[in-house]
């Protein structure tokens, strides 16, 4: 059976700030490939601790300009498209303010196989228009038009967010390029990412894949 993968992406943190994120993978008890993409600069010590613990790094040099929001899809997809062999699933989540609670991979394996999916997307709770930051950030990177259509959806978190391998890698491409020519960092705070992944999902055929 092909393994799973995990993948976070990290620039300028130290060790300290990705304790959480870190000890919660490894208690869950996951035992697929724990992988931290490093946009430079990050201290020599956090890698090694990453590696003592039995993460594999990737150490990248940051395009210019430069978005962390942005760029991860970017290098998501090349990753999963250079793999020598594919995942079975592949989960991805922003590492600063994620922890784990159970292991992922029984949990993906019991809703996916259970419900015919290929993307589990994490919902917020809310729609766009009963959030502030959320509202104003999807329309300054989309515009009036695509704004007032998506303004009674209920927002998905593009900070976690797993499938299988290939409608992983297919959905990261197509979230770096929905974000060209937006603002890599939008007014408010944030970047163009959240409202890409919202805007490509609520159509089809994506949204047969949740």
């Amino acid at each position: 059976m092909a393994k799973d993968a995990v993948v976070g992406f990290i620039t300028g943190y130290n060790f300290d700030k990705l304790k959480p994120w870190v000890y919660s993978l490894i208690d869950s008890g996951f035992a697929g490939d724990k992988i931290v993409v490093i946009y430079e600069p990050v201290g020599a010590d956090v890698i090694i601790k990453l590696e003592e613990l039995g993460f594999k790094t990737l150490v990248l040099s940051k395009p210019e300009p430069f978005s962390i929001m942005v760029h991860r899809f970017y290098h998501l997809w090349w990753l999963l498209n250079n793999v020598e062999e594919k995942y079975r699933y592949v989960i991805t989540t922003d590492v600063a303010d994620v922890i784990f609670q159970s292991n992922p991979s029984l949990h993906l394996s019991s809703f996916l196989k259970d419900n015919y999916c290929e993307i589990l997307a994490s919902e917020e709770g809310l729609k766009y228009r009963d959030e502030p930051w959320g509202d104003q950030n999807l329309r300054l990177s989309f515009g009036d038009t695509i704004h007032q259509t998506l303004r009674d959806e209920v927002i998905c978190n593009a900070g976690v967010i797993a499938g299988r391998h290939e409608e992983m890698e297919s959905l990261a491409l197509n979230i770096f390029l929905a974000c060209g020519g937006r603002p890599l960092h939008v007014p408010g705070g944030g970047g163009p990412d959240q409202a890409a992944y919202n805007v490509i999902i609520n159509m089809e055929p994506w949204w047969d894949c949740l």
